[in-house]
């Protein structure tokens, strides 16, 4: 028996997957867009990588995300601070 060749046909060129898969994936998407009230903050421009820094708490454990480690600075004194008053703070230099 001779096997038959199939004619590759892409998942969503069919209108009904199509449509299945946008909204399987349409709740990722909505997270993704940020529609809560809080601020969202980032540590580099978009498609641009930012490598990981010592943790000031413990440096001889993992290494964390730059803005982890910028609040972690920031906040060490124990004292409430605005969003504003945070974004402005300068942490003190730390030796990496």
């Amino acid at each position: 028996m001779r096997a038959r060749r199939q004619r590759y046909t892409p998942m969503c060129s069919r209108p009904r997957r199509r449509r299945g898969l946008l909204a399987a994936f349409a709740p990722v998407r909505f997270l993704n867009e940020f529609h809560q009230p809080n601020p969202v903050v980032y540590s580099t421009a978009p498609g641009t990588v930012v490598l990981t820094a010592p943790d000031p708490l413990n440096p001889l454990g993992y290494e964390i995300g730059p803005l982890a480690r910028r609040a972690l600075l920031a906040t060490r004194d124990g004292a409430a601070k605005s969003l504003a008053t945070f974004v402005r703070s300068k942490p003190p230099a730390t030796s990496r």
